[in-house]
């Protein structure tokens, strides 16, 4: 009962999204995927282990919020918003390419590391463990670059900049562009070994070509190509795994509640409490790091915070009844929330985030023009959407693309 209401409500903010800005934005794309997922989980397959009922009310109470939020910051900010001096900000060819030779430098090293890994016989499913925990493949300065460069320019920057790169560029370079960005992404899904990052990719390509201007011939023939490849990379990975059954995929797809519903249980029971570090450790992280160089400790509680959260996020559960696999990472938004101050942390962080996502949507409706702003907003979009599966802003390197962003790009004045 409490599940179909949820999906309801979701479907419900969904409708309110489509009725404020007069077409499928991200508050109804948002209210679309929470309504799947809910539903999904809802259906309790493959003897999956039951789950209270809270998290409805959490899901619920954050959508809630968050919708509140969004409402807010579109009706109130329509009118302020002005722009005095119009700046078109355009990509820099140059600060593209020596970032994406970099990055395969970079990539191509740790991609030895782990083929040595691999041939020394360690199962992958270690080795993807050791890439997501500190000092196991990077040492400090590896992590560092690769948090504050590379994980941000080959995968929330590349398809933004591709798409940018297909559409404007008519130089030389473009097919320079191309190639780098293709084996980048080729070693870093290789190292990573994470298949969360084609959802992300997804996402970004479906943000990007909306906003970029494609016509629907490209659109349709872009949305078939990444279908295909999404379908064969997973397809591949269950045969090689030999886990490919409905089980499997569901297990990608139906857990969110589970994981969630398990981990918010063990931060109640250990009496966790973030105080909003949680939600903002992507960015207290960011000076953090570099005094971790240096051999200079961060705050006890900060790292508590990042260990605690980190462990529950890799950490494998068994969500399902008797042989089945163990799920990690499909922990929402709403784990972070909850651990910041509970009920009040979801209610309260959610509606600052609905602000947020609404405001950056009518300074991309008033400045939908510049490819800065269009890269940006694709990075917050996307992280939006993520949030079914985790909370971007926990991530450094999420927080660093939009620095990285600001240096790839240089102004240029439009005629008016």
């Amino acid at each position: 009962m409490y599940w179909i209401l949820t999906v309801l409500f979701m479907i419900l903010t969904s409708i309110i999204g489509y009725y404020l800005e007069k077409k499928i934005g991200l508050l109804s794309c948002y209210g679309i995927l929470w309504a799947i997922v809910t539903f999904l989980c809802g259906l309790n397959l493959y003897d999956l282990y039951p789950y209270s009922n809270k998290v409805y009310g959490i899901v619920c109470l954050g959508g809630l919020a968050i919708t509140i939020g969004y409402i807010l910051a579109y009706k109130i900010h329509v009118k302020r918003i002005k722009f005095t001096k119009i700046k078109n900000m355009e990509f820099n060819k140059t600060i593209i390419i020596g970032l994406l030779i970099f990055s395969l430098v970079f990539y191509f090293i740790q991609f030895i590391k782990v083929y040595k890994l691999m041939r020394s016989g360690i199962p992958l499913s270690i080795i993807r463990y050791s890439y997501y925990t500190q000092g196991k493949i990077m040492n400090d300065f590896e992590t560092i670059i690769s948090s504050w460069i590379t994980t941000p320019i080959v995968y929330y920057l590349i398809i933004p900049i591709n798409i940018w790169n297909y559409l404007n560029n008519k130089g030389k370079d473009k097919i320079v562009i191309l190639i780098l960005s293709l084996i980048d992404i080729s070693l870093f899904l290789f190292v990573s070994q994470a298949k969360q990052n084609l959802i992300y990719y997804f996402l970004s390509f479906i943000i990007s070509i909306n906003q970029f201007g494609l016509n629907k011939d490209t659109k349709r023939k872009i949305y078939k190509i990444i279908l295909l490849v999404c379908c064969i990379v997973f397809v591949l990975n269950g045969i090689r795994s030999g886990k490919f059954t409905l089980s499997f995929i569901y297990s990608y797809v139906g857990t969110s509640m589970s994981l969630l519903d398990n981990w918010t249980s063990y931060v109640q029971q250990n009496n966790l409490i973030g105080n909003g570090a949680a939600a903002l450790y992507g960015i207290i992280n960011i000076p953090l790091s570099i005094l971790k160089v240096f051999h200079i400790n961060s705050p006890q509680n900060i790292q508590e915070i990042g260990n605690n959260l980190s462990f529950m996020i890799s950490k494998g559960v068994e969500v399902f009844k008797g042989v089945g696999p163990r799920n990690n990472v499909y922990v929402t938004n709403y784990l972070f929330f909850y651990y910041d101050a509970r009920y009040w942390g979801v209610f309260i962080e959610s509606l600052i985030y609905g602000l947020f996502i609404g405001y950056m949507t009518q300074i991309f409706k008033f400045d939908n023009k510049s490819t800065y702003m269009k890269a940006c907003y694709n990075i917050i979009g996307v992280g939006f959407l993520y949030s079914c599966i985790s909370w971007a802003f926990f991530n450094t390197a999420y927080c660093m693309s939009f620095i990285l962003l600001r240096i790839c790009c240089t102004h240029v004045k439009i005629k008016q």
